[in-house]
Protein backbone atom coordinates (compact mmCIF):
# COMPACT_ATOMS: atom_id res chain seq x y z
CA UNK A 1 0.00 0.00 0.00
CA UNK A 2 1.13 3.35 -0.89
CA UNK A 3 0.94 6.25 1.84
CA UNK A 4 0.84 9.52 0.82
CA UNK A 5 3.25 11.77 1.65
CA UNK A 6 3.35 16.12 1.69
CA UNK A 7 6.27 17.09 -0.64
CA UNK A 8 7.28 19.85 -2.13
CA UNK A 9 9.72 18.60 -4.73
CA UNK A 10 9.15 16.48 -7.26
CA UNK A 11 11.84 14.32 -9.57
CA UNK A 12 10.50 12.79 -12.58
CA UNK A 13 13.10 10.13 -14.48
CA UNK A 14 13.68 6.45 -15.02
CA UNK A 15 13.84 3.28 -13.23
CA UNK A 16 16.02 0.34 -13.94
CA UNK A 17 17.15 -2.89 -13.09
CA UNK A 18 20.65 -2.88 -12.78
CA UNK A 19 23.19 -5.68 -12.78
CA UNK A 20 26.82 -3.97 -12.45
CA UNK A 21 30.45 -5.73 -12.46
CA UNK A 22 32.45 -2.54 -10.67
CA UNK A 23 36.03 -1.56 -10.38
CA UNK A 24 36.62 -3.83 -7.91
CA UNK A 25 35.18 -6.99 -9.73
CA UNK A 26 32.24 -6.97 -7.10
CA UNK A 27 29.04 -7.93 -8.31
CA UNK A 28 25.78 -6.91 -7.94
CA UNK A 29 22.93 -8.61 -9.48
CA UNK A 30 19.41 -7.22 -10.42
CA UNK A 31 19.53 -4.22 -8.19
CA UNK A 32 17.29 -1.46 -8.54
CA UNK A 33 18.50 1.16 -9.86
CA UNK A 34 17.85 4.42 -12.75
CA UNK A 35 18.54 7.87 -12.49
CA UNK A 36 15.54 8.30 -10.61
CA UNK A 37 17.07 6.08 -7.56
CA UNK A 38 20.48 8.09 -8.00
CA UNK A 39 18.99 11.49 -8.09
CA UNK A 40 16.69 11.03 -5.30
CA UNK A 41 18.98 8.94 -2.90
CA UNK A 42 21.53 11.71 -3.25
CA UNK A 43 19.34 14.12 -2.40
CA UNK A 44 17.61 12.36 0.65
CA UNK A 45 21.35 12.44 1.84
CA UNK A 46 20.44 16.75 2.65
CA UNK A 47 16.67 16.87 2.66
CA UNK A 48 14.21 14.43 3.33
CA UNK A 49 10.77 13.98 1.39
CA UNK A 50 10.31 14.10 -2.22
CA UNK A 51 7.87 13.17 -4.54
CA UNK A 52 9.14 10.69 -7.57
CA UNK A 53 7.44 9.97 -10.93
CA UNK A 54 8.19 7.15 -13.57
CA UNK A 55 6.79 4.25 -15.04
CA UNK A 56 7.43 1.00 -14.83
CA UNK A 57 5.88 -2.50 -16.08
CA UNK A 58 3.95 -5.44 -13.77
CA UNK A 59 7.04 -7.29 -13.85
CA UNK A 60 9.21 -4.76 -11.81
CA UNK A 61 9.07 -5.62 -7.84
CA UNK A 62 6.22 -4.09 -6.08
CA UNK A 63 8.52 -4.70 -2.94
CA UNK A 64 10.94 -2.23 -4.32
CA UNK A 65 8.58 0.77 -5.00
CA UNK A 66 7.74 -0.31 -1.52
CA UNK A 67 11.24 0.27 -0.09
CA UNK A 68 11.56 3.85 -1.69
CA UNK A 69 8.55 4.99 -0.12
CA UNK A 70 10.16 3.90 3.10
CA UNK A 71 12.91 6.29 2.41
CA UNK A 72 10.41 9.26 2.62
CA UNK A 73 9.30 9.35 -0.95
CA UNK A 74 5.89 10.09 -2.51
CA UNK A 75 5.85 7.26 -4.91
CA UNK A 76 2.25 7.86 -5.99
CA UNK A 77 3.59 9.13 -9.22
CA UNK A 78 5.57 5.42 -10.13
CA UNK A 79 2.73 4.36 -12.95
CA UNK A 80 2.85 0.69 -13.31
CA UNK A 81 1.90 0.20 -16.81
CA UNK A 82 -0.28 -3.40 -17.21
CA UNK A 83 2.37 -4.66 -19.85
CA UNK A 84 6.13 -6.13 -19.14
CA UNK A 85 9.02 -3.51 -19.69
CA UNK A 86 12.68 -4.26 -20.33
CA UNK A 87 14.62 -1.98 -17.93
CA UNK A 88 17.30 -3.86 -17.24
CA UNK A 89 20.67 -2.19 -17.51
CA UNK A 90 24.58 -4.27 -17.24
CA UNK A 91 27.61 -2.39 -16.97
CA UNK A 92 31.30 -4.03 -16.54
CA UNK A 93 33.87 -1.50 -15.43
CA UNK A 94 37.18 -2.00 -17.37
CA UNK A 95 38.75 1.09 -15.69
CA UNK A 96 38.18 3.72 -13.40
CA UNK A 97 35.28 5.41 -15.67
CA UNK A 98 35.05 2.90 -18.83
CA UNK A 99 32.71 0.19 -18.62
CA UNK A 100 30.98 -1.63 -21.44
CA UNK A 101 27.09 -2.75 -21.74
CA UNK A 102 27.47 -5.28 -24.10
CA UNK A 103 28.11 -9.47 -24.21
CA UNK A 104 27.68 -9.67 -20.66
CA UNK A 105 28.20 -13.40 -20.76
CA UNK A 106 32.07 -12.52 -21.69
CA UNK A 107 32.52 -11.06 -18.18
CA UNK A 108 30.64 -13.35 -15.98
CA UNK A 109 33.00 -15.97 -17.73
CA UNK A 110 35.82 -14.07 -17.30
CA UNK A 111 34.94 -13.59 -13.55
CA UNK A 112 34.52 -17.38 -13.46
CA UNK A 113 30.86 -16.89 -12.22
CA UNK A 114 27.95 -18.55 -13.21
CA UNK A 115 25.58 -16.29 -15.33
CA UNK A 116 22.63 -14.67 -13.61
CA UNK A 117 19.56 -15.91 -15.47
CA UNK A 118 17.83 -12.59 -14.78
CA UNK A 119 20.59 -11.36 -17.65
CA UNK A 120 19.13 -14.07 -20.02
CA UNK A 121 18.25 -12.36 -23.45
CA UNK A 122 19.33 -9.01 -22.59
CA UNK A 123 20.77 -7.35 -25.29
CA UNK A 124 22.46 -3.32 -25.02
CA UNK A 125 20.28 -0.93 -27.05
CA UNK A 126 22.21 1.33 -29.13
CA UNK A 127 22.10 4.78 -28.41
CA UNK A 128 19.04 6.26 -30.44
CA UNK A 129 17.74 9.87 -31.68
CA UNK A 130 14.79 10.66 -29.44
CA UNK A 131 11.44 11.38 -31.86
CA UNK A 132 10.35 14.60 -31.48
CA UNK A 133 6.73 13.76 -32.16
CA UNK A 134 6.07 10.48 -29.86
CA UNK A 135 7.57 9.34 -27.10
CA UNK A 136 8.65 5.67 -25.36
CA UNK A 137 7.05 3.61 -22.85
CA UNK A 138 8.66 5.37 -20.28
CA UNK A 139 7.69 8.81 -21.52
CA UNK A 140 6.15 10.70 -18.73
CA UNK A 141 3.04 12.88 -19.68
CA UNK A 142 1.17 15.87 -17.70
CA UNK A 143 -1.41 13.37 -17.34
CA UNK A 144 0.97 11.16 -15.41
CA UNK A 145 1.04 13.57 -12.49
CA UNK A 146 -1.31 13.07 -9.71
CA UNK A 147 -3.15 16.63 -8.69
CA UNK A 148 -1.60 16.17 -5.21
CA UNK A 149 1.91 16.47 -7.09
CA UNK A 150 1.06 19.35 -9.69
CA UNK A 151 1.27 22.10 -6.85
CA UNK A 152 5.53 20.99 -5.99
CA UNK A 153 7.31 24.17 -6.19
CA UNK A 154 10.24 22.37 -7.06
CA UNK A 155 10.90 20.42 -10.19
CA UNK A 156 13.58 18.00 -11.31
CA UNK A 157 13.53 16.29 -14.80
CA UNK A 158 16.53 13.64 -14.88
CA UNK A 159 17.50 12.63 -18.07
CA UNK A 160 14.11 11.72 -19.76
CA UNK A 161 13.07 11.71 -23.90
CA UNK A 162 12.54 14.97 -25.34
CA UNK A 163 8.83 14.83 -25.80
CA UNK A 164 8.45 14.18 -21.64
CA UNK A 165 10.89 17.30 -21.08
CA UNK A 166 9.13 19.35 -23.73
CA UNK A 167 5.40 18.61 -21.99
CA UNK A 168 6.04 18.53 -17.71
CA UNK A 169 8.09 21.53 -17.55
CA UNK A 170 6.09 23.77 -19.01
CA UNK A 171 2.66 23.08 -17.62
CA UNK A 172 4.44 23.34 -13.77
CA UNK A 173 5.92 26.43 -14.63
CA UNK A 174 2.03 27.62 -16.20
CA UNK A 175 0.39 26.45 -12.54
CA UNK A 176 2.63 27.63 -9.83
CA UNK A 177 5.71 29.31 -10.70
CA UNK A 178 7.81 26.09 -10.29
CA UNK A 179 11.79 26.15 -9.91
CA UNK A 180 12.83 23.47 -12.70
CA UNK A 181 15.99 22.29 -13.50
CA UNK A 182 16.82 20.09 -16.39
CA UNK A 183 19.26 17.18 -16.67
CA UNK A 184 18.41 16.53 -20.41
CA UNK A 185 19.13 12.81 -22.13
CA UNK A 186 21.65 11.89 -24.69
CA UNK A 187 18.92 11.65 -27.08
CA UNK A 188 18.18 15.13 -27.78
CA UNK A 189 21.43 16.37 -26.72
CA UNK A 190 22.81 16.08 -30.50
CA UNK A 191 23.43 18.36 -33.43
CA UNK A 192 20.75 17.25 -35.04
CA UNK A 193 18.08 19.17 -31.96
CA UNK A 194 20.15 22.31 -32.09
CA UNK A 195 16.61 24.20 -32.97
CA UNK A 196 14.71 22.50 -30.77
CA UNK A 197 16.70 22.58 -27.39
CA UNK A 198 16.41 26.29 -26.83
CA UNK A 199 12.73 25.07 -26.82
CA UNK A 200 13.10 22.96 -24.11
CA UNK A 201 15.38 25.19 -22.07
CA UNK A 202 13.30 28.31 -21.63
CA UNK A 203 12.22 29.06 -18.14
CA UNK A 204 14.29 26.42 -17.02
CA UNK A 205 15.94 27.68 -13.63
CA UNK A 206 19.36 25.28 -14.28
CA UNK A 207 20.44 23.11 -16.84
CA UNK A 208 22.54 20.00 -15.60
CA UNK A 209 24.41 17.93 -18.30
CA UNK A 210 27.77 16.31 -19.24
CA UNK A 211 30.52 17.75 -21.02
CA UNK A 212 29.86 14.83 -23.34
CA UNK A 213 26.85 15.55 -23.90
CA UNK A 214 27.41 19.43 -24.21
CA UNK A 215 29.68 18.65 -27.14
CA UNK A 216 27.22 16.59 -29.44
CA UNK A 217 24.58 19.37 -29.03
CA UNK A 218 27.47 21.40 -30.05
CA UNK A 219 29.33 18.83 -32.75
CA UNK A 220 30.42 20.89 -35.54
CA UNK A 221 30.37 24.17 -33.81
CA UNK A 222 33.52 23.54 -31.96
CA UNK A 223 33.19 25.74 -28.49
CA UNK A 224 34.95 25.71 -25.07
CA UNK A 225 33.33 24.61 -22.03
CA UNK A 226 32.97 27.50 -20.77
CA UNK A 227 31.17 28.96 -24.51
CA UNK A 228 29.12 26.25 -24.40
CA UNK A 229 27.88 27.11 -20.95
CA UNK A 230 27.18 30.94 -21.95
CA UNK A 231 25.66 29.76 -25.48
CA UNK A 232 23.29 27.31 -23.50
CA UNK A 233 21.89 30.35 -21.10
CA UNK A 234 20.78 32.55 -23.75
CA UNK A 235 18.39 29.19 -24.22
CA UNK A 236 16.62 30.88 -21.31
CA UNK A 237 18.14 29.12 -18.63
CA UNK A 238 19.53 31.36 -15.00
CA UNK A 239 22.39 29.05 -14.87
CA UNK A 240 24.19 25.90 -16.55
CA UNK A 241 26.58 23.39 -14.75
CA UNK A 242 28.71 21.05 -17.14
CA UNK A 243 30.05 17.93 -15.21
CA UNK A 244 33.29 16.61 -16.60
CA UNK A 245 33.87 13.34 -14.21
CA UNK A 246 37.46 14.19 -13.22
CA UNK A 247 37.51 17.96 -13.89
CA UNK A 248 34.97 18.48 -11.88
CA UNK A 249 32.04 21.08 -12.77
CA UNK A 250 31.89 24.26 -14.15
CA UNK A 251 29.18 26.43 -13.56
CA UNK A 252 28.01 29.40 -15.36
CA UNK A 253 25.76 32.26 -13.92
CA UNK A 254 24.05 34.05 -16.95
CA UNK A 255 22.66 37.36 -14.94
CA UNK A 256 25.93 37.84 -12.91
CA UNK A 257 28.09 36.62 -16.07
CA UNK A 258 29.84 34.48 -12.78
CA UNK A 259 32.16 31.48 -14.42
CA UNK A 260 33.22 29.30 -11.01
CA UNK A 261 34.91 25.87 -11.53
CA UNK A 262 34.81 22.98 -8.65
CA UNK A 263 37.38 20.80 -8.64
CA UNK A 264 36.18 17.17 -8.21
CA UNK A 265 36.55 16.32 -4.48
CA UNK A 266 39.38 13.34 -4.34
CA UNK A 267 37.92 10.03 -4.24
CA UNK A 268 38.47 6.47 -4.69
CA UNK A 269 36.63 5.48 -7.68
CA UNK A 270 34.76 1.86 -7.51
CA UNK A 271 31.80 2.62 -9.92
CA UNK A 272 30.69 5.82 -11.54
CA UNK A 273 27.12 4.69 -12.42
CA UNK A 274 24.62 7.53 -11.78
CA UNK A 275 27.69 10.02 -10.46
CA UNK A 276 25.68 12.82 -12.68
CA UNK A 277 22.52 11.97 -11.46
CA UNK A 278 24.29 12.08 -7.70
CA UNK A 279 25.15 15.60 -8.39
CA UNK A 280 21.66 16.82 -9.69
CA UNK A 281 20.13 15.26 -6.34
CA UNK A 282 22.60 17.53 -4.58
CA UNK A 283 22.36 20.29 -6.36
CA UNK A 284 18.80 20.20 -5.98
CA UNK A 285 18.53 19.75 -2.19
CA UNK A 286 21.10 22.34 -1.87
CA UNK A 287 19.16 24.89 -4.32
CA UNK A 288 15.80 23.92 -2.68
CA UNK A 289 16.52 25.18 0.89
CA UNK A 290 19.29 27.82 -0.20
CA UNK A 291 18.68 29.29 -3.59
CA UNK A 292 22.55 29.54 -3.49
CA UNK A 293 23.88 28.26 -7.10
CA UNK A 294 27.34 27.51 -6.10
CA UNK A 295 26.44 26.37 -2.96
CA UNK A 296 24.08 23.56 -4.50
CA UNK A 297 27.10 22.69 -6.97
CA UNK A 298 28.87 22.41 -4.18
CA UNK A 299 26.33 19.61 -2.17
CA UNK A 300 26.15 18.39 -5.61
CA UNK A 301 30.27 17.58 -6.37
CA UNK A 302 29.89 15.98 -2.96
CA UNK A 303 27.58 13.74 -3.79
CA UNK A 304 28.68 12.70 -6.55
CA UNK A 305 32.17 12.01 -4.94
CA UNK A 306 30.16 9.78 -2.32
CA UNK A 307 28.41 7.94 -5.39
CA UNK A 308 31.48 6.78 -6.95
CA UNK A 309 32.90 5.39 -4.05
CA UNK A 310 30.02 2.51 -4.08
CA UNK A 311 27.84 0.88 -6.34
CA UNK A 312 24.03 1.49 -7.01
CA UNK A 313 21.81 3.91 -5.84
CA UNK A 314 21.34 2.61 -2.14
CA UNK A 315 24.79 3.14 -1.19
CA UNK A 316 24.31 6.37 -0.51
CA UNK A 317 21.57 5.69 1.65
CA UNK A 318 24.49 4.27 4.14
CA UNK A 319 26.32 7.94 3.23
CA UNK A 320 26.63 9.76 7.03
CA UNK A 321 25.18 13.40 6.46
CA UNK A 322 28.05 14.47 9.01
CA UNK A 323 30.74 12.84 6.22
CA UNK A 324 29.02 14.49 3.66
CA UNK A 325 29.35 18.28 5.48
CA UNK A 326 32.81 17.67 5.95
CA UNK A 327 33.68 17.43 2.63
CA UNK A 328 31.63 20.34 1.80
CA UNK A 329 33.77 22.57 4.32
CA UNK A 330 36.55 21.03 2.75
CA UNK A 331 35.74 21.91 -0.54
CA UNK A 332 34.38 25.53 -0.28
CA UNK A 333 37.99 26.86 -0.45
CA UNK A 334 39.03 25.05 -3.67
CA UNK A 335 36.75 26.57 -5.57
CA UNK A 336 38.19 28.79 -8.67
CA UNK A 337 36.49 31.66 -9.83
CA UNK A 338 37.10 32.70 -13.44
Amino acid sequence: MRIPLSVNTLICGKLAQETIINVNKKIFIEKPGGNLLYTAYSHRLWKEAAGLAAKVGENYSEDWITDIQSHHFNTFAVKRLPTDMDTRAFYSFTGEDEYRTDNPQKYFFDLGVPFPKSLLGYTSNPQQLDNRRSGTTSSLRPEDIPDELMDCQFLYMAPLDYLSHSLIPPLFRAKNVSTVILNPAEGYMQASFWFDVPAVFQGATAVITTINRASKLFLGRDRGVWEMAEVMSTFGTEMVVITAGKDGQYLYERDSHKKYHIPAYPAKVVDTIGACDAFGGGFLAGYSQFFDPLHAALMGNISASIKIEGSTPQYLLYAMPELAQARLENLRDRVEEC
